[in-house]
């Protein structure tokens, strides 16, 4: 699985559509650009060893670490919204009025674990 592919997983859970594939691929070029070698290599290793990206991104913007990863997650993001099927990732256009306070203690606990465990991996990062 090449990294457009995994972002794209860690992000909507789902398989990446070929255009945004295709459209994340160029982009992440250009913005490859304006980062260090250091900062690439740091990212290229992340990519090969780390499984859970959703958790280690989640830790790293926090901390202002990792940007080259940080950068191409909200690359995806940005070029996800573009597709019409992934409305339902970005608008609540369902009325779940009797679960939304559930679906908010939910999503609370899974990223506060998710930032738990992204903290470790970050942690793991520097003594490597």
């Amino acid at each position: 699985m090449d990294e457009a592919e995994r972002i794209y997983k860690a992000v909507f859970k789902t398989q990446i559509p070929p255009p945004i594939k295709e459209r994340f691929q160029k982009a992440s070029k250009k913005l490859s650009a304006g980062f260090t070698q250091e900062e690439m290599d740091e990212y290229r290793y992340v990519m090969l060893k780390i499984s859970d990206l959703e958790a280690l991104e989640l830790a790293a913007r926090r901390k202002n670490r990792l940007p080259l990863l940080v950068s191409r997650f909200r690359l995806m993001v940005y070029l996800a919204e573009t597709m019409p099927e992934n409305r339902k990732f970005f608008l609540g256009l369902k009325s779940r009025r009797l679960i939304w306070p559930w679906c908010i203690k939910f999503s609370g606990l899974r990223t506060v674990i998710k930032l738990i465990k992204g903290s470790f991996l970050l942690r793991a990062l520097k003594n490597v």
